[in-house]
Parts: structure tokens; sequence; C-alpha cells
């Protein structure tokens, strides 16, 4: 690819729970990259996730949950919506 057909190719929109900035890859159709195209593993959810639980307690949580739902605190690794 030329430089400026590079330019046009999205980043993903992947948010890590450690860094910010997020994922540097390139975004598939759906905005995020291959490795984070993943759907939000929590039985009452569905979602795409967009983001990892950024929720700490000695580590990050790192759960993967999409824009909607949040770490419950006292409830574990299993709950997030």
């Amino acid at each position: 690819m030329d430089e400026l057909n590079m330019k046009k190719i999205s980043k993903c929109k992947w948010v890590l729970a450690w860094n910010y900035s997020g994922c540097h890859n390139a975004a598939t159709i759906t905005g995020m990259c291959e490795e984070h195209t993943t759907h939000c593993i929590t039985k009452d959810c569905g979602n795409l996730a967009t983001s990892e639980c950024c929720w700490t307690s000695g580590f990050v949580c790192g759960y993967p949950i999409c824009s909607k739902c949040k770490h419950v605190e006292g409830a574990g690794h299993q709950r997030h919506c």
C-alpha cells in the first residue's frame, strides 16, 4: 500500500484496561481489529465488547465488556452487567 492509502485505514477502537491509548491495529468493518472483535461474555448482555474492565484490586480485572457494562464490586470477575 502507498502512504496515501495507509492514512485511510482506521485504528481499532478497543480500549485496554491498563493503557488508554488503546489498540494500534487496523480496524475491520466493526471498528475493532480481528483480535478484538468479540462479544461481551456476560449472560445477560451479548453486545460487542469495546474495552477491558479497568477495575482494580491488586490486579486489573481485564474482562472484555461493552460500553454499557461495568464491574459490580464484590461480585468477583463473573458479573459485569
